[in-house]
């Protein structure tokens, strides 16, 4: 009887098992599936964000993905990609971060820019702390979203 009844635990559990492990895959899926959508939406609310009096900065803004890590998580990143900038400008050296960190007052071009951008996104404001300043603009929806997602993936 003792057999039976711990044959029967043991098989009980590897159900449980099985079925978290199958939880956390969906948590897994869901919550990547929502920071690529937020970081395509942090990407482009910075473009718009960006001064431009060349377009260089604004074309080098990208969202990047990698695994990292002992466990091979997912990383996204969104920021000025150097490499890009230096080939899109000619230039060998990355003003994008004087650009995203000084105070400044804005060009023609960036001012002309910032009449264009609110009526596209009213969260978009030209000037410095472009990348900053979007992604504050989405983290409470990210969240939330993740929230949901993750509520979701939990029941099924």
């Amino acid at each position: 009887m003792a057999i039976k009844k711990s044959i029967g635990m043991s098989m009980e559990s590897d159900k449980i098992m099985a079925r978290l492990h199958r939880i956390g895959e969906r948590v897994q899926k869901h919550s990547l599936d929502v920071m690529r959508r937020y970081a395509a939406r942090v990407e482009k609310l910075a473009k718009l964000n960006v001064p431009v009096e060349d377009f260089h900065v604004e074309d080098a803004i990208v969202s990047q993905e990698k695994r990292t890590g002992q466990n091979r998580r997912v990383e996204i990143t969104v920021g000025v990609d150097p490499d890009l900038l230096r080939q899109f400008s000619g230039q060998d050296y990355d003003y994008s971060i004087w650009l995203h960190e000084s105070q400044y007052n804005l060009g023609e071009l960036s001012a002309y820019k910032a009449t264009l951008v609110a009526s596209e996104d009213p969260r978009a404001s030209v000037g410095n702390k472009f990348v900053e300043r979007a992604l504050y603009a989405v983290e409470d929806e990210a969240i939330r979203e993740t929230k949901k997602a993750v509520k979701k993936a939990i029941k099924g």
